[in-house]
């Protein structure tokens, strides 16, 4: 059995690999799209447009596994926020990405409100919450939490670094992808167990249960690893960020 389970993680690894490879041409596509252009109605259909291909070509890749569709959302929001700021200003400035985001999804994407039965969709019809688009149209609060975590530490981008960001993450998300496949009671229980586990150096006792819990009730956790990724490409920046937005980028996370 044990074989088994580790030629399953293998087979999903490989599989994650094969759509990131898949989809790095459509960020790059976003980027130029975004290229000196500033947030607007344009911009708003045409990265929407290029999300739908990315997608399309992702299922095609894994035939058929949804592997990355909240990430080509999130990060496709945040490469085409920094692409249109760094190239219009010659300068990034962190507490702007998120508004920038902000702007760019007030604007209707036309073409893709007449499909939008997700997971998502569902799940915020039945229990609320601000679901995919929600988190994007607030300025992506839990990246700034998870962003906030990683400054209060020793700022090494290590693993456990890592895992302390997807954990402040899950403590505070209604995780989509959780409550699809279980209940709030769940989801509940699961950001009890990551508050907990973040609250000491990892790995710990308390990480090693939320991971058991996890993997026994077969939770999902996409939603916050949407989240993470998108975290983690704004840590990416941090060598081209404009000076003042050191400072910036540590009051806008720990106002959060």
């Amino acid at each position: 059995m044990k074989k088994i389970l580790q030629c399953l993680c293998d087979h999903l690894s490989q599989l994650f690999l094969v759509s990131a490879k898949t989809l790095t041409p459509f960020f790059e596509e976003m980027a130029q799209a975004a290229w000196q252009v500033p947030m607007s109605q344009t911009l708003r259909e045409a990265i929407a447009s290029i999300g739908r291909r990315a997608e399309t070509a992702m299922l095609k890749a894994t035939n058929g596994v949804n592997t990355h569709k909240g990430a080509i959302w999130a990060l496709g929001l945040f490469v085409s926020a920094v692409s249109s700021q760094y190239s219009r200003k010659q300068s990034l400035f962190f507490p702007e990405i998120f508004s920038d985001i902000q702007t760019l999804v007030s604007f209707a994407d036309w073409q893709g409100a007449a499909t939008n039965e997700t997971h998502g969709h569902a799940v915020k019809q039945k229990y609320g919450g601000l679901g995919a688009f929600g988190e994007a149209a607030a300025g992506y609060p839990h990246v700034q939490i998870a962003l906030a975590d990683y400054f209060s530490r020793d700022l090494v981008l290590s693993d456990e670094n890592k895992l302390h960001m997807l954990l402040a993450i899950i403590a505070s998300l209604d995780d989509t992808c959780i409550l699809y496949r279980s209940d709030p009671a769940v989801l509940s229980h699961v950001q009890g167990l990551a508050a907990t586990a973040n609250q000491q150096a990892l790995p710990n006792h308390d990480f090693q249960f939320l991971n058991d819990y996890c993997q026994r009730m077969h939770i999902s956790l996409g939603g916050s690893a949407d989240l993470l990724a998108a975290s983690l490409f704004m840590l990416s920046l941090e060598s081209i960020v404009s000076p003042g937005s050191v400072k910036a980028r540590h009051e806008i996370v720990t106002q959060k």
